[in-house]
């Protein structure tokens, strides 16, 4: 460990590997009764393959973003939801998913940081799947999705992110963002970001590393992305990605480096330090 110094690490996981937060490992150097995590020392980036790199920096369809950021939060999920204007209170629709109230306060939160006229934001019922692969998401430098994720370790096309369930009348509707989706997607983002549960995660494939919705949105054109290793606390998760937007709008600093930098000022405040607050979330892309 010595000969790395403070370099960036870029890893390459393999099998079980690709489950383990590194930014939390404890730096081997550090003191015994106080260790540090790994990110003290070091930015850490992960790639789901080596040929996801080369495919990043191949892709043909890269251009500057005109707007900054789309953001998706808040989706409805059931037809008893007080949303819904003829809400059925007496329904025996199973409630598959509660609402995620906090994905409101994170996305509010981050749209604070950014001009109105360079903003997409869509809530409630227009939080959903059309909405999430409409070309319109190639214009921006940030797409935000907070919703539940859910994983379908053996048959990952039926692993994503859930968008809204139901529509304005009450109808269900199509609703998962899936890994097959995201293959057809067109995007210029500097940043795709993930925020929901075990969003970084797939199937293991021998050779390509996990399939899963990083690796889909890497070969539709976005740069990077930032996604979860476990389930994550709604509190927690609003304040860290406060932190990052703030580091990359306000400081200038790349994806990369801001989510280390977020991850840092959590493990140094005494409310926030436990790795389950902040280590769950990775980074993986392009670092330049």
């Amino acid at each position: 460990m010595s000969q790395l110094g403070k370099k960036r690490l870029l890893i390459v996981a393999d099998g079980i590997l690709q489950y383990i937060p590194f930014n939390a490992l404890p730096h081997p150097n550090s003191p015994a009764d106080k260790p540090e995590p790994l990110l003290l020392k070091h930015e850490i980036v992960g790639l789901p393959s080596v040929s996801t790199l080369a495919v990043i920096r191949n892709k043909q369809n890269f251009r500057n973003p005109s707007k900054s950021l789309a953001i998706f939060a808040d989706p409805v999920f059931s037809r008893n939801d007080e949303r819904l204007k003829s809400r059925i209170t007496n329904s025996n629709d199973e409630e598959l998913y509660e609402r995620l109230t906090g994905t409101r306060q994170e996305a509010d939160e981050i749209l604070s940081l950014f001009p109105n006229s360079q903003k997409l934001i869509k809530f409630d019922f227009a939080a959903n799947r059309l909405a999430a692969i409409s070309p319109e998401l190639s214009q921006y430098r940030f797409v935000h999705f907070a919703s539940h994720g859910i994983l379908d370790s053996q048959r990952p096309e039926r692993s994503g992110m859930v968008m809204s369930v139901v529509n304005e009348v009450g109808d269900v509707q199509r609703s998962l963002l899936s890994i097959p989706d995201t293959f057809n997607l067109k995007l210029s983002a500097d940043l795709v970001i993930l925020s929901g549960c075990r969003t970084g995660l797939g199937k293991t494939v021998k050779g390509e590393g996990l399939v899963g919705l990083t690796g889909g949105l890497m070969y539709a054109g976005s740069k990077s992305v930032v996604s979860s290793l476990w389930n994550v606390a709604d509190d927690g998760t609003a304040l860290l990605m406060s932190k990052l937007y703030s580091a990359m709008l306000q400081k200038g600093i790349k994806p990369s480096s801001a989510l280390r930098q977020a991850q840092l000022e959590m493990w140094r405040d005494p409310q926030w330090n436990a790795p389950y607050y902040w280590s769950a979330f990775v980074f993986q892309g392009e670092w330049n």
